[in-house]
């Protein structure tokens, strides 16, 4: 199944969600900004990362912005009392793409991922596939859309078509629930 996400909380199953519209204009002109920096390194790979396939990370914990004004808004929106871990934004171009991985090994963990392009056609792939329990849920990277987790779900980034020549950029928020 694969998801559109063009409802402002779309519940998915029990432990994935999403939601769009929830980002203010200044918020998406301060995401592209940063988008913009040349912050990026080439050198990042999923956590169980079987193939050493790098991609683009910025990190982003220094930023207020993101530790604060982005981290409340998703503690709002989930009603889960969390700590945030770290953030940052991943990166992927044409031809890369993802394995399976999960972002923690407890069930405390929380992910949330926001999909930053201000613009995507279905022809350019890049979805974000879900196993949930043995069954393959696709999300579509919705510009501005968030997907929240548990980070126990195993998840990857789908292969980016050629006809795309910019960066498929998300904003990963690692958390956990507050005991």
């Amino acid at each position: 199944m694969i998801y559109w996400g063009s409802e402002t909380t779309l519940f998915l199953m029990d432990n994935l969600k999403s939601y769009a519209d929830f980002l203010t204009e200044d918020a998406q002109k301060y995401i592209q900004e940063t988008i913009k920096k040349p912050q990026w390194e080439y050198d990042h790979h999923d956590r169980d990362d079987r193939l050493d396939m790098k991609f683009w990370i910025q990190k982003l914990n220094s930023d207020s912005f993101y530790r604060k004004f982005v981290f409340e808004s998703i503690k709002d929106m989930t009603g889960d009392d969390l700590i945030l871990e770290r953030v940052y934004m991943n990166g992927y171009t044409s031809g890369e793409h993802g394995l399976f991985h999960q972002d923690c090994d407890d069930e405390d963990g929380r992910t949330f991922i926001i999909y930053c392009n201000e613009d995507w056609n279905p022809e350019y792939g890049g979805l974000t596939c879900f196993n949930i329990d043995g069954n393959l849920q696709m999300v579509y990277p919705f510009p501005y859309s968030g997907i929240y987790f548990k980070g126990t779900i195993p998840h990857f980034a789908m292969p980016i078509s050629k006809l795309f020549t910019g960066l498929r950029v998300t904003l990963a928020y690692k958390m956990r629930i507050k005991k």
